[in-house]
């Protein structure tokens, strides 16, 4: 009788280690939140400077260029974070609406940039949450099994 309660406790515990390994592991965001604090501040601050340039009157001229160099670094960014643009349509739109306004002469003195980053990181941060919440209510239902 002894060795079966022993056999029981063992084999309850096993599974709870590996439910929390599994909890751990699937925590993993790809934009966290400091990160994505990060991001918003640069395309701020690129915005700013854009903005400023416009009212010095030379904007109009070098906004062109400044919009799709910061496009770029933000698509770098976002690839080099596990983001793919073209797998998440919310995020595709939101950043091609932004660079479609960047092109815009006169336009472009809204923060679009920081409008489009901070739509990606939302958007990224919500389908990250749900992901993992409907794993782990799936694992508490039993519906997943190691």
């Amino acid at each position: 009788m002894d060795e079966t309660t022993q056999q029981n406790q063992t084999a309850l515990r096993r599974p709870v280690v590996q439910y929390l390994t599994q909890q751990q592991e699937e925590k993993k965001e790809r934009i966290k939140l400091w990160m994505g604090a990060c991001m918003i501040i640069v395309a701020a601050s690129i915005d700013l400077f854009e903005g400023l340039l416009n009212l010095v009157g030379i904007g109009e001229i070098f906004s062109t260029l400044i919009s799709v160099c910061a496009d770029t670094i933000f698509m770098i960014w976002f690839w080099m974070l596990g983001i793919s643009l073209m797998k998440n349509p919310r995020a595709l739109i939101s950043m091609a609406a932004q660079a479609i306004i960047g092109l815009i002469p006169f336009l472009n003195t809204l923060p679009e940039l920081t409008l489009g980053v901070i739509g990606v990181v939302v958007f990224t941060r919500m389908v990250d949450k749900s992901n993992t919440l409907g794993k782990l209510a799936n694992m508490a239902q039993g519906k997943i099994k190691s």
